[in-house]
């Protein structure tokens, strides 16, 4: 009786809140009731939509501290849904907390959720479980590469759209992870959102670890996405049981019976995925959603083909990355596949590409080898020292290396991501190999080396899944041929290698190699060392006024209030970052009295996370680092000799290998309290600008400290800079809120106007038409526009007519950079498009693209507008931010691609070409003459993906040849 009165008594709590308002939602009816809250249906004003409501009981009807637990966890599911942007997850369209109630807006879903499916169905087919499974990783893999752990995931919890994804809610009781997705590890971090005694997670669902209190990773979802798929094929548990603790134990003791056992017609193979999926040791179970949802994808079409079935159409994963914005999976199986879809699932494995790299070819000097008096078993233990050596150093600055024959191995930069610096690395490396195979004892005499460089384009075949890759073109032979050239203990580099790093380093006179089968000697010169100061010629900052004068503003107000000030600048790479930092510096009166002192990320070659700090600490040791200086810094800041010689450990401990493990997990906040104190120390005794570079490559836990700084807790004259690209705020949305004291500048390209003058003050003598070429082809940034006019300058000095399609090699790799960092369904839209032209609509791209649905496509679209990468355009359109992106995007294809993308396109609009001809002929002869002219240029025979002889034919008798002046024979 008390039970029925309690729930009439919520039951008409419940009900008070129809008719009301909460933020912007007028509430209509229930939906929906559970253990912390009531969720309606509601009407948003604006914009005006039919929402749910998600509402927890207020503080009158529960106990306060259960009421507090449940607030926390409410407060925590807004902050985590609103950082997770994806097509599989719920989005948040509001929070609120309105007359002692928190409530969340979110959409409203009539699709029902998996459990439903499940209670209608039982058990599912294996090519819809394959489907879901799909849309399962997706969301899944999103939320584990942003730091979520989701912790309760069950049927109940995926909830169908009413265009059939799956969308993943209800993250209570997720949990932030630190992570190191590099080096593949991760951390559940900060403190559980469940009261003693209670379980974090539904006991169906949750993983061993769980039970035995362990420390838990990503992990734990990926076992209980392998209960769910166990549900799925079968209709019924793995482990159950009368109460909680009968499933626990079944959960720690047993194995789950044999899928195929309970129904013949589920294959073996996937019998084994399941199982693997349900391993007890997390190291045992697959790495990631998406290998999971792969491998329960080959084993059911590897299964089919053996039963003599056709499972050719069954949805598959295109890679085994999943990365922000990736979508997976559609709601409605094709019944057959074209085979444009077909090749686009291949491209996911063994793609084609052609790329921009720098290849190092390196051998031991024939004069220096190893002693062949040796014994057999000496000689292979210093050739393993000796390869050893060398792929350390190459992972140090971020290649991928191959060992050769015998003492020969060729490093690649450039793969499988480029960064924009693959010649300086390149250079930087062989420096270090250099020096290192002298140094180290190989034997007892140093070897001398004989290394090549050269920078070009190959193309590249490779499995994304393995990270193994197949490198062939001119490139390759060329640094062979440098290598050979070299003179022992020579580092040759060609011209377009010099070209990209001699701001950085020193090199020799150039001579000419003779290449065989070549006419034309090849200009190389040796690489002598690194410039002590970085050679750049500056030009005067354009259209930059604004945030130079903020930046001296901010400076003003830290000596005069004697109070830190903090800015971030973000911009994407050639947008002038750097120069406003160098011009804002430059301006710095020695009478001001300021230091500065730079912490610089990198995107490579990391062993530890708190690397960049090193750096840091000696320019404001202004000396090398040693603890006694660590000490007096921090006593000169007015702590005591015994406060000063802890905090100094602490400092340390950050650079120390040995150290990183216990940093990680016991020390963190006395490390970033020790690092702010040193700081703050180092300001209180001259003023400071501690500046931060690039950080967007900063590990998670950097930006954790970085973030601790930003929050000074003592007056001093500080003033910290942090410079990063778009990229840090999709991982940190809320970098910098809630401070007072902070600002961000967000740069714009440069205007028409101003690249103009840009351009105009580097080459006065530019005709006004080649100026204004320059002005279109750089797109406002202004890195860009000093490439495109340095190159027109060099062709002028040589006496070569001056050609605008030429692009710098420092343009190329600075824009497929940012497509390399896309993710695997927007860069191919981005390569797609970019065989359209310059501007493009989404409509067809949905044609050419038919094994994606049109919303993956459109958010796909969204997110590259979010990155600058296109611009909306009229009535459905997009437009490439510039021209040079379509340019690169374009070149990364394959001949062959670029042939089959064009034929796929005019197939694609054909159809509808017969009632519109006028519309549509001067888009197909476009594709026919471009598809023509590549297969004329190919070395080896291209077949056209079309007659071409008959669709003229056709098209003449269509239009009476008007259009055919074009050039396709």
């Amino acid at each position: 009786m008390e039970e029925e009165m309690n729930t009439m008594t919520e039951s008409n709590r419940s009900q008070k809140l129809l008719g009301k308002t909460l933020g912007t939602c007028t509430i209509e009816r229930i939906i929906g009731q559970g253990g912390m809250g009531v969720v309606y249906l509601a009407r948003q004003q604006r914009p005006s939509r039919r929402v749910a409501v998600k509402v927890l009981f207020s503080a009158e009807e529960m106990n306060s501290q259960v009421h507090q637990h449940y607030l926390a966890r409410f407060r925590r599911e807004a902050d985590i849904i609103a950082a997770l942007d994806h097509v599989n997850i719920v989005p948040i369209y509001e929070y609120g907390e309105q007359d002692g109630l928190a409530y969340l807006v979110m959409p409203y879903l009539q699709g029902g959720s998996l459990h439903d499916i499940l209670t209608q169905h039982g058990q599912l087919s294996l090519q819809k479980t394959v489907e879901y499974m799909n849309q399962v990783a997706s969301g899944l893999d999103y939320a584990h590469a942003h730091g979520v752990i989701h912790r309760d995931l069950k049927p109940a919890n995926f909830l169908f759209h009413t265009d059939g994804r799956l969308l993943l809610s209800d993250f209570g009781i997720a949990r932030i992870m630190q992570v190191d997705m590099a080096a593949g590890v991760t951390e559940a971090a900060e403190a559980p959102l469940t009261r003693t005694g209670m379980l974090p997670g539904t006991p169906h669902y949750m993983a061993p670890e769980m039970f035995r209190g362990e420390q838990i990773d990503h992990r734990v979802d990926l076992y209980a996405s392998g209960i769910i798929l166990y549900q799925l094929l079968s209709g019924r548990m793995p482990f159950d049981g009368d109460n909680p603790y009968a499933i626990i134990m079944k959960h720690m003791q047993e194995l789950p019976p044999s899928l195929h056992q309970l129904d013949p017609t589920i294959p073996l193979d996937v019998d084994a995925v399941v199982r693997q999926a349900l391993a007890k040791k997390p190291d045992d179970r697959f790495p990631s959603a998406t290998d999971l949802a792969q491998a329960l994808s080959n084993a059911a079409v590897s299964s089919a083909h053996v039963n003599g079935a056709d499972l050719s159409d069954a949805p598959t994963l295109r890679s085994s990355e999943n990365l922000p914005w990736t979508a997976v999976g559609s709601n409605e199986v094709p019944v057959q596949q074209t085979s444009s879809q077909r090749h686009s699932q291949r491209r996911g494995r063994h793609s084609e590409e052609r790329k921009l790299v720098t290849i190092l070819f390196i051998a031991v000097d024939a004069a220096s080898s190893l002693d062949e008096t040796l014994d057999p078993e000496d000689i292979s233990a210093s050739m393993d020292r000796y390869h050893t050596l060398v792929q350390k150093v190459i992972s140090n600055y971020g290649g991928t290396f191959e060992t050769l024959a015998g003492d020969t191995g060729m490093a690649i930069f450039g793969l499988p991501q480029v960064y924009g610096d693959e010649a300086e690395r390149a250079c930087a490396a062989a420096l270090a190999l250099r020096e290192a195979v002298k140094s180290n004892q190989v034997q007892d005499e140093g070897l001398l080396l004989q290394i090549g460089i050269n920078t070009g384009e190959v193309v590249v075949t490779g499995d994304s899944s393995t990270g193994k890759y197949d490198v062939k073109g001119e490139g390759v032979n060329i640094a062979t041929r440098l290598q050979q050239a070299a003179n022992a203990d020579e580092i040759l580099a060609d011209e377009r290698t010099v070209q990209a790093a001699q701001a950085t380093y020193i090199f020799g006179e150039e001579r000419p190699i003779k290449l065989k089968g070549r006419k034309q000697s090849l200009r190389a010169s040796s690489l002598i060392e690194v410039h002590q100061t970085r050679q750049i010629d500056r030009p005067t900052l354009v259209g930059r006024r604004q945030d130079l004068l903020q930046l001296e503003l901010l400076k003003a107000r830290v000596v005069e209030e004697h109070r830190p000030q903090l800015v971030s600048i973000i911009a994407p790479a050639g947008t002038g970052k750097s120069r406003l930092l160098e011009e804002f510096l430059a301006r710095i009166d020695d009478s001001e009295g300021f230091h500065v002192a730079t912490a610089r990320s990198l995107p490579y070659g990391q062993s530890l996370t708190y690397w960049p700090l090193r750096g840091l600490l000696a320019e404001l040791l202004d000396s090398e680092i040693d603890r006694p200086r660590v000490i007096d810094a921090f006593v000169r800041g007015g702590h005591t000799p015994e406060t000063a010689a802890r905090l100094a450990l602490d400092v340390l401990t950050t650079l120390s290998v040995e150290q990183e493990e216990q940093t990680e997990s016991t020390e963190r906040e006395h490390i970033f309290s020790a690092w702010r104190l040193l700081i703050e120390s180092f300001a209180r005794q001259t003023p400071r600008i501690v500046v931060f570079e690039d950080l967007h490559w900063a590990d998670d836990r950097l930006l954790d400290l970085v973030e601790h700084i930003m929050h000074p807790r003592s007056q001093a004259p500080l003033l910290v800079i942090a410079l990063s690209r778009p990229e840090l705020l999709d991982r940190r949305p809320t970098w910098g809120g809630g401070q007072q004291n902070f600002i961000m500048l967000n740069l714009e390209p440069l205007s028409a106007v101003q690249t103009r003058e840009l351009v105009g003050r580097l080459m006065a003598e530019l005709s006004s038409e080649m100026r204004e070429r320059i002005v279109e082809r750089s797109g406002g940034n202004p890195f860009f526009a000093i490439e495109l006019v340095r190159v027109m300058a060099e062709q002028e000095n040589t006496g070569k007519g001056i050609r605008l399609d030429i692009l710098p090699d420092t343009v190329h790799a600075a824009v497929l950079a940012r497509l390399d960092r896309l993710a695997p369904q927007q860069r191919r839209i981005m390569q797609v498009a970019s065989v359209v032209e310059r501007t493009f609509r989404s409509t067809m791209l949905q044609a050419v693209l038919n094994d994606l649905q049109p919303g993956e496509i459109n958010a796909a679209l969204d997110a590259l507008c979010l990155r600058n990468l296109i611009v909306p355009a009229e009535e459905g359109s997009y437009t490439f931010r510039h021209v040079l992106i379509r340019d690169v995007a374009y070149g990364t294809l394959s001949r062959a691609e670029r042939i089959r993308l064009h034929g796929a396109i005019v197939s694609a609009f054909e159809p509808f070409a017969t009632e519109h001809v006028d519309e549509y002929m001067e888009l197909f002869a476009y594709h026919y003459r471009e598809a023509a002219q590549l297969a004329r240029q190919s070395a080896v025979p291209i077949d056209l993906p079309f007659d071409l002889n008959q669709a003229l034919h056709s098209w003449r008798r269509r239009d009476r040849g008007n259009w055919l002046d074009l050039d396709f024979s």
